[in-house]
């Protein structure tokens, strides 16, 4: 029994050690303001990194991350870009197109400041959600690589400070077409290139 402990025991110690050791592999995750494609009734402000729909206020932002990341740091600038957590928001989801079977995971902030905010995650060049699955496939390439790395776009949407607001349901709608016109050419289609690590 004792001898069978003795293994049993440095492989447990192993976990949080290698855990400890990829997590200082994995490095800051780069930042990008990505241009947005302008849906109809959209167009782009002068500083070039936002859209201005209806004046609505439109901005987004792409983290890409080391291929060793784990899971968990993805998932947490998943809620810090997201903005969620409380139970007035409405939530919804938007299809990412090109075939890819995943959607925007979005959220209408009705308390103040009201607000949309959307975000989508890619690894290997599909969009990806924050399930099992997708969890072990990163785990598997953070230790052999190979599978690309992990990249997350936010949109937020907002009216300018001081501006009548939007009423819920337009505000949503041109929330809407931004992340559709996003598929052909747009972040989507600049986040699923990037998540390839090529």
């Amino acid at each position: 029994l004792a001898a069978a402990l003795v293994p049993a025991v440095g492989f447990a110690a192993l976990g949080p050690a290698a855990a400890a050791t990829l997590a200082a592999r994995s490095g800051t995750p780069q930042e990008i303001a990505p241009r947005l494609a302008a849906p109809p009734g959209c167009t782009a402000a002068p500083d070039g990194a936002s859209l201005v729909c209806e004046g609505m206020r439109v901005t987004a932002t792409m983290v890409v991350f080391s291929p060793s990341t784990n899971w968990s740091e993805v998932s947490a600038a998943r809620w810090r870009l997201g903005k969620g957590g409380s139970d007035t928001e409405l939530t919804f989801t938007v299809p990412i197109g090109q075939g890819s079977g995943g959607a925007w995971q979005a959220r209408q902030r009705i308390e103040d400041p009201p607000g949309l905010t959307a975000t989508a995650a890619w690894l290997g060049g599909r969009s990806v959600g924050d399930g099992l699955t997708n969890r072990a496939a990163q785990a598997r390439n953070s230790l052999v690589g190979g599978a690309g790395v992990p990249v997350l776009v936010g949109l937020q949407a907002a009216d300018p400070p001081g501006a009548p607001p939007t009423p819920s349901a337009r505000a949503r709608n041109i929330l809407q077409a931004v992340l559709s016109a996003q598929a052909e050419g747009g972040v989507a289609a600049e986040a699923a290139e990037r998540s390839r690590g090529r």
